[in-house]
């Protein structure tokens, strides 16, 4: 533990932790339930409700979605007309506690999602030991310290995320590696906070985000393959971690806040139906066959084709097995093979769970083919809009999308990188078979093994004297708090 030497501020993040989930859990949650007596939660407005997985950016930067230009982290490049990872060379950004440290402050960081290989200098910045959302593999601004985490913590055993089907055994090998993660991390949490010298002290439990995602409870008629506990196990191994990282401080002189950034919920995408939706519009659009008859492109797509043709099993085994460069040429393949820009005026991009969609626009896309403000930008956009609205699940009649909504409020210098629309889903199961009007009917299976989705909304806990201090009410408030906690002025 550092000297008590001046103010402290200590974040625990739990990522995705949802709120709904940790009240009904309470009675089984002892150190979060002691920290909702002491101070209520205070509900955090996301900079933007519409892009759900730019809350990592938003609040590392202290900036909104329009300024940071991130929301996933293999996004769309304009330039290359292609998918592409994040990294310094192309989209480059720091986190708030760079400058906390360029004025003085030290700093230790342990698994800040959606970091770029840190650039910390000086300070402790630990990446990727157990993180969920990753821009690049485990790294430290110290190389000695990276081995000496490895001797002694090993790595997460969580390992990577592949979203593919798992057999309930497998799921309840994950239930385990990520109970043992979380006390693993509540472990190294401390002994760096022992060991390094702080007044700013970062560290983020990434196990509720993948049991989320994966151990979230089937609906009454889906597919129980996790235990019905699986999920409150994983809680209840990051509330005795969080326990733990709290008995290492000084409560008198550590400003102490416990958040989260997004919840949870039941997973109601329909994202397995966008990329040949989004043919099928296209060709409507271009006047191919009469509305009801439309028939999509004969553009083959051949790993679209192969990811459908390989059991779950074979899919999953495969990822693993291959690096990432070979996976993400993979994904960009289904995505964007086969397509012909010069007839291609909106497409889908790559996101968990949402439907995120750009259009093909000249001046912005190298091979732009869709003039903005045109008249045949205002019939596309029409099209698009009236086709997604109309979906319906074939076996209920139910519809599937509740708007589709645009992102034109995002402004800001890197505003260019985003989505231009967003598909918000029904709450209804993920459909088999959809229907339009206009489209005719598509038949498909989600198989991403995913059971949770992200939910926007999250909340923080402040414990610590409070006056004086920049109030949380939204994501990109962090940045701000922090100064305020360890008597810095506001940033210009």
């Amino acid at each position: 533990m550092t000297p008590a030497d001046g103010p402290k501020v200590l974040l625990i993040g739990i990522d995705a932790g949802d709120i709904g989930l940790i009240r009904s859990y309470l009675g089984e949650l002892p150190h979060l339930r002691a920290l909702f007596a002491e101070r209520s939660p205070i509900a955090l407005n996301p900079a933007s409700e519409i892009l759900t997985s730019a809350v990592w950016p938003t609040f590392s930067t202290g900036k909104p979605p329009g300024e940071h230009g991130l929301y996933y982290p293999m996004q769309w490049d304009p330039e290359q007309m292609t998918l592409r990872r994040v990294d310094t060379d192309w989209l480059p950004f720091e986190p708030f506690w760079y400058d906390l440290a360029r004025e003085g402050k030290r700093v230790t960081v342990l698994d800040a999602p959606f970091s770029l290989p840190s650039r910390l200098e000086p300070g402790v910045e630990v990446l990727n030991w157990g993180a969920q959302e990753r821009l690049g593999g485990f790294c430290c601004n110290r190389p000695g310290l990276a081995r000496e985490i490895k001797r002694r913590f090993g790595l997460h055993p969580m390992g990577e995320d592949v979203p593919i089907e798992e057999p309930p055994e497998r799921l309840e090998r994950l239930r385990a590696d990520l109970v043992e993660g979380a006390k693993r991390k509540g472990e190294l949490s401390r002994w760096l906070m022992e060991t390094t010298e702080w007044d700013f002290f970062l560290t983020v439990f990434a196990e509720c985000h993948r049991a989320g995602h994966v151990l979230w409870p089937a609906g009454e008629d889906g597919e129980a393959d996790a235990s019905p506990r699986a999920l409150l196990d994983v809680y209840r191994a990051v509330d005795q971690a969080i326990g733990h990282v709290r008995e290492g401080i000084d409560p008198q002189a550590t400003t102490v806040v416990v958040f989260s950034v997004h919840g949870m919920q039941a997973n109601n995408t329909q994202e397995h139906f966008l990329l040949p939706l989004m043919e099928r519009i296209n060709a409507l659009h271009h006047g191919q066959g009469a509305p009801a008859e439309v028939s999509p492109p004969s553009s083959f797509n051949p790993m679209r084709a192969l990811r459908k043709a390989l059991p779950p099993r074979l899919q999953s085994a495969a990822a693993k097995a291959l690096p990432n460069a070979v996976r993400d040429w993979v994904v960009r393949r289904e995505y964007c093979g086969g397509l012909d820009w010069g007839r291609t005026p909106g497409f889908a991009v790559l996101t968990s769970g949402e439907g995120y969609l750009r259009y093909n626009l000249a001046g912005r896309e190298t091979l732009g083919c869709l003039e903005p403000n045109s008249a045949a930008f205002e019939g596309y956009e029409r099209l698009l809009k009236e086709c997604l609205l109309g979906l319906e699940d074939a076996s209920s009649g139910e519809r599937i999308v509740q708007d589709v909504e645009s992102v034109d409020n995002l402004s800001g210098p890197r505003r260019r990188y985003l989505p231009d629309l967003v598909v918000r889903w029904k709450e209804v199961r993920p459909a088999t078979e959809i229907r339009s009007p206009e489209l005719g009917r598509f038949h498909g299976r989600f198989a991403a093994g995913r059971t949770g989705e992200h939910r926007p909304g999250g909340f923080a806990v402040v414990l610590g004297e409070q006056s004086g201090l920049a109030p949380i009410e939204h994501i990109v408030d962090f940045a701000d708090f922090v100064r305020s906690a360890l008597a810095l002025p506001r940033a210009a």
